[in-house]
């Protein structure tokens, strides 16, 4: 989840991380089982997370937009450039799992922000009137706004972090490109280990651009 997801807060501030945050993400792997929420979709913050990691691995870019607050053409624009990113960092956690297995995959999604439902499960939850922050115990944290009676994930609140909205697409769109290009290079038995690829990684939020692998 662009926690966001925690990787995308890591990026932002990074919810991003949760991105993002988009974050609406990370120690296991979104490639993971599925974990079903004990309430339905945006009843709770947590189960709007879970349901935005179930859309992730569905690859369903359209579902994890509707699982973001946006009020305007700007955040609907940022929230489906999160949506495209997770779905590539999706991809690319499955692709680490089939070459590496579990633990190489839990390498992956550690190193690119990755919050697993059983983090989300474990978080510490602060609920004020229709706000609401989850705070991962690996770090991180999600922002998410209650509307229309749903909890969704806070565009806005990504946007406080990542400067305008521009930034924001160019940002996602930059790590949605390098998780396809990652994805590609295990798939085709370019990358050796899970430890090389999050080295890779690490590289990339660096800045490092010869070493993506999308290039």
């Amino acid at each position: 989840m662009s926690t966001m997801t925690r990787s995308t807060m890591n990026h932002l501030v990074s919810l991003a991380a949760v991105a993002v945050a988009v974050a609406l993400a990370c120690a296991p792997v979104r490639g993971e089982p599925v974990t079903a929420p004990t309430t339905a979709p945006g009843e709770s913050p947590k189960a709007t997370l879970i349901a935005y990691n179930a859309a992730m691995r569905a690859g369903d870019v359209d579902g994890i937009v509707a699982l973001h607050h946006a009020t305007n053409d700007n955040e609907r624009k940022v929230a489906r450039a999160i949506a495209a990113s997770e779905v590539e960092v999706g991809k690319l956690l499955a692709a680490a799992r089939a070459k590496f297995g579990d633990a190489g995959a839990a390498t992956v999604g550690r190193a690119i922000g990755d919050v697993s439902d059983a983090d989300i499960q474990a978080a510490t939850e602060q609920v004020r009137g229709d706000r609401a922050v989850l705070q991962f115990k690996q770090g991180g944290a999600a922002a998410l706004v209650r509307a229309d009676g749903e909890w969704k994930a806070s565009v806005a609140e990504v946007l406080r972090g990542a400067g305008d909205a521009q930034q924001a697409i160019d940002r996602f769109t930059r790590r949605g490109s390098f998780a396809r290009g990652l994805a590609q290079d295990i798939s085709a038995g370019k990358v050796k280990s899970a430890d090389e690829a999050a080295a890779r990684i690490e590289r990339h939020e660096r800045g490092v651009s010869e070493d993506d692998p999308s290039n």
